[in-house]
């Protein structure tokens, strides 16, 4: 419910921005959407399409078949926002290497901020949701055993601040973006 109200939200505010194309940078979109896909697919392959058919049609499935889908979506999430940041860090030393130039510092605080925002809508706006399902579905099933569900809702230790960080980043981004609308 919250990221259907948060995806329509970025809906509006791009249809109410005045250049709906500055929303697009091929660079950061480039970077998070299909480096992330990449990483995804060369680590769980076939794993990935199986993953969204538990999700969708998952009733009849086995607890192994929700657990791997489980797993391959919470680690899709996690490359989608370590792509992010990357993304991230790349337009910072693209911004701090071209201080002496303005009309450079554009260009790379695009690609810094967009690729924030593409690794928010990808990582927590569609996969995390889509996590949350699976593990719902997990949770609801008699064999699993209770200690695994336990640990299935419970984010790693690992990714815990990049996790956390994504829900920090992302409304507070949602609200910058709102505030350069009504300007």
């Amino acid at each position: 419910m919250i990221s259907a109200f948060l995806i329509l939200m970025g809906y509006l505010i791009l249809v109410l921005a005045a250049d709906q194309l500055s929303f697009i940078d091929p660079t950061s979109l480039g970077l998070v959407a299909i480096g992330g896909l990449c990483f995804w697919l060369s680590q769980h392959r076939g794993h990935v399409l199986q993953a969204l058919r538990v999700n969708w049609c998952g009733e009849g499935k086995s607890a192994q078949d929700k657990w791997q889908a489980y797993k391959t979506l919470r680690n899709g999430r996690n490359l989608f926002m370590a792509m992010a940041a990357l993304g991230f860090f790349i337009g910072a030393v693209g911004m701090l290497r071209n201080l002496e130039d303005p009309t450079r510092i554009g260009p790379a605080m695009a690609v810094s901020i967009l690729s924030l925002f593409y690794g928010v809508l990808l990582g927590l706006l569609i996969c995390g949701p889509l996590m949350h399902r699976v593990g719902v579905m997990l949770g609801a099933d008699d064999t699993t055993p209770p200690h695994m569900i336990d640990h299935l809702l419970q984010p790693p230790s690992a990714s815990a601040p990049l996790s956390m960080g994504g829900v920090i980043i992302g409304p507070l981004a949602l609200f910058f973006l709102i505030l350069s609308v009504l300007d």
